[in-house]
């Protein structure tokens, strides 16, 4: 079971498990973000003086996204937690992560959080 944790409040339990996503998923997800990037690289070509940085940029940034969510092996639906400080529920709807948990952030107590597996 995952948990929400935040300093010295009572971890919260997050009502749902990781999904697993499969490595046609991911590559899907990882193309779209590609494609996306691409694109923006495409529409900067006629920006004239900027196209010399902006093409480039969204080219490697394209090409880093894409690798950052090929890496991304799970899927975790936080729609129902909320955070353990204050109670109200977190604003990040779901999160795609690898191996390491992410770390959250809720916006109405501003308090850092982090997810941690155990019982």
């Amino acid at each position: 079971m995952i948990r929400i944790e935040c300093g010295n409040a009572t971890p919260t339990p997050v009502p749902t498990e990781p999904e697993s996503l499969p490595p046609p998923r991911r590559m899907q997800r990882a193309l779209k973000f590609l494609g996306g990037f691409w694109g923006a690289a495409l529409l900067s070509v006629p920006v004239p003086g900027l196209h010399f940085v902006l093409v480039p940029g969204f080219f490697l940034a394209g090409l880093g996204a894409f690798f950052k969510k090929l890496r991304e092996t799970r899927r975790l639906a936080l729609q129902s937690a909320a955070c353990p400080a204050c109670g109200k529920p977190l604003k990040d709807a779901v999160l795609y992560f690898g191996t390491d948990l992410p770390r959250l952030y809720c916006y109405e107590c501003r308090q850092h959080l982090w997810l941690s597996e155990g019982s």
